[in-house]
């Protein structure tokens, strides 16, 4: 799976969370937020700036880490 897969799918993980994932930790891999979102800021880092996706950004990155701070059911 390349950089651009995985940040698609940490992204779809986050949307789940928020989503039908009801905001519980046991649907994210690592079972922590703020690890998480840490790992796709990395991954988004590492493209130079003529590569980085147009779907996401950092500012996204960062709604979804107050977005899933706010809302997390520790199970």
């Amino acid at each position: 799976m390349n950089n651009y897969e995985l940040l698609d799918r940490l992204q779809q993980d986050c949307k789940y969370f928020l989503g039908n994932g009801n905001h519980c930790l046991k649907y994210l891999f690592r079972h922590d937020i703020n690890e998480y979102i840490a790992y796709m800021k990395k991954i988004y880092k590492s493209f130079s700036f003529f590569r980085k996706p147009i779907w996401i950004s950092i500012r996204k990155i960062n709604k979804f880490e107050k977005l899933m701070n706010e809302n997390c059911q520790r199970r």
